[in-house]
């Protein structure tokens, strides 16, 4: 008995995967749309992305961003927090809110309200 190209493994993992790839691209283009600063880190603290908006805000661009350390671009962090005590109670909790500013091309700086959340791979690592 055969089975129809439809049902065979290889042709079902093609048609999964091309699903997963439409996604990745949806939620790209939507991240790139947001209005809000999006920074991606590695779990070091360097820039692997940055959306438009925050290229919008900051005068810099992503190139000149992208494997700079989280500290370049927001030194100072309000309440007495440090980027590594930050880090500390968003692994603990899985997110922390707060406060920060953010150095601009132009010299100036930008006060924020932080989200940071965790992002974990399937083995519960911080991604």
């Amino acid at each position: 008995m055969h089975r129809s190209k439809a049902t065979r493994p290889e042709f079902v993992a093609a048609r999964q995967f091309r699903k997963k790839a439409s996604a990745l691209r949806i939620l790209r283009r939507a991240v790139d749309h947001c209005q809000e600063l999006v920074f991606l880190t590695d779990a070091e603290g360097s820039l692997q992305y940055v959306n438009p908006s925050c290229e919008a805000v900051t005068g810099y661009s992503a190139d000149q961003l992208i494997d700079k350390n989280l500290t370049w671009i927001a030194p100072e962090i309000c309440q007495g927090e440090t980027w590594d005590s930050i880090r500390r109670q968003a692994l603990e909790k899985g997110a922390f809110r707060g406060m920060t500013g953010l150095r601009c091309k132009h010299g100036g700086a930008v006060e924020l309200d932080i989200a940071v959340t965790v992002v974990r791979d399937p083995r519960s690592q911080a991604a």
